[in-house]
């Protein structure tokens, strides 16, 4: 073999290791979060007084630790590389910080856990708005991907109903799930949800998704009172679209609308409802888990 012949060669493998090595999206490089730095988070959560268990609160868990995660991360200097929330890191974060055993664990962390749904997240505001149009705009602002890599063995989405939750609910992930969550101070928003269906099974909110039968989640807007209790508006659609406002306690309990006499609730319910916002959002990589 010639020299020149051997050179060139070694110039197209080089080429090819290098290619290979190379991330094929924003995704593949992201930072492993590990188990104590989900546990300080979660032990956070935890101190504000609600039941961070419960499904009822699973999003303003999330948001919460996202939040803090991306937050911390950028104190250190600028955020390069996403974050990944591993499985096994959050089921046993969230083991050490509530007691719960592997068995008594709730049904919507153990499915996600044997499905091994990982978390990826993007806390660079430059990679989740483009614009805005009108309107107000987020203090912060996340990118979420949600899911598992992809194989031959792999599923393409999984469903569960947690009758342990009031009311029961019965939820289907697609393999990728994603989401933006947007912090506009005292207003939380997770926007443009994809891959997420579900319904209430039981109960008021039971009846009135029957009349959808299993939604596709779109929106859910959520704030607080002073006493800890959340107010969520939640923008399902299928044939029509419904907004539903839900109270939830911090024990994890549900109720359909506002309860009478909290007219705290009602203005945290007219102060979402008028709360608008016109993102033109960077397009979002939909490709499987790395």
């Amino acid at each position: 073999m010639s020299r020149l012949l051997r050179t060139r060669i070694f110039v197209l493998a080089a080429l090819l290791i290098s290619s290979a090595a190379h991330p094929t999206s924003q995704w593949d490089d992201a930072r492993w979060v590990s188990k104590e730095q989900i546990v300080a988070a979660m032990r956070r959560q935890q101190a504000q007084g609600y039941a961070i268990a419960a499904i009822a609160n699973a999003t303003r868990l999330q948001a919460g630790i996202f939040f803090e995660l991306a937050d911390r991360t950028a104190a250190n200097g600028p955020i390069r590389r996403p974050l990944r929330i591993g499985h096994q890191e959050y089921f046993d974060a969230l083991l050490e910080v509530t007691g719960l055993t592997p068995d008594s664990i709730p049904t919507y962390i153990k499915v996600a856990h044997e499905f091994r749904e990982d978390y990826l997240i993007d806390g660079q505001m430059g990679n989740v708005v483009e614009s805005i149009e009108s309107g107000e705009r987020p203090h912060r602002a996340l990118n979420i991907k949600v899911g598992w890599p992809q194989s031959s063995d792999a599923p393409t989405s999984y469903s569960y109903e947690d009758e342990s939750a009031q009311p029961h609910v019965e939820v289907t992930h697609q393999q990728v799930t994603a989401y933006r969550v947007l912090d506009f101070g005292n207003i939380i928003v997770y926007d443009k949800i994809r891959g997420v269906t579900g319904r209430a099974t039981s109960g008021l909110l039971g009846l009135i998704f029957n009349l959808l039968g299993k939604a596709n989640a779109v929106q859910t807007r959520f704030a607080f009172a002073s006493d800890g209790v959340q107010l969520s508006l939640t923008t399902a659609r299928k044939l029509f679209t419904i907004t539903q406002p839900v109270t939830i306690y911090p024990d994890g309990k549900v109720l359909a609308g506002v309860p009478p006499g909290r007219p705290d609730l009602v203005q945290l319910e007219k102060a979402m409802k008028n709360l608008n916002f016109k993102i033109v959002y960077v397009p979002f990589e939909m490709s499987p888990v790395p």
